[in-house]
């Protein structure tokens, strides 16, 4: 795999993480009259989010470059 494919692949795991860790605080953190509602959007979507980002994260294993491995790395 060349190079530019795998550091782009890395970002998108990165990126899909940062968005399953802000979607799972939404979850959390929701406060508005149609409070059930979107609990439920919000669960619904960082279930989501978490089932799409292993595949990622195993594809780029498979092609010798290491999936992050901290928050630390996945937010820079």
């Amino acid at each position: 795999m060349a190079q530019d494919l795998k550091d782009t692949l890395y970002d998108l795991v990165c990126d899909t993480m940062n968005f399953y860790v802000q979607a799972h605080a939404a979850h959390w953190n929701v406060e508005a009259p149609n409070f059930s509602e979107l609990h439920r959007f919000f669960g619904k979507l960082y279930e989501d989010v978490h089932s799409a980002v292993d595949p990622l994260a195993e594809y780029l294993r498979t092609h010798a470059a290491e999936a992050p491995c901290s928050l630390k790395e996945m937010a820079e």
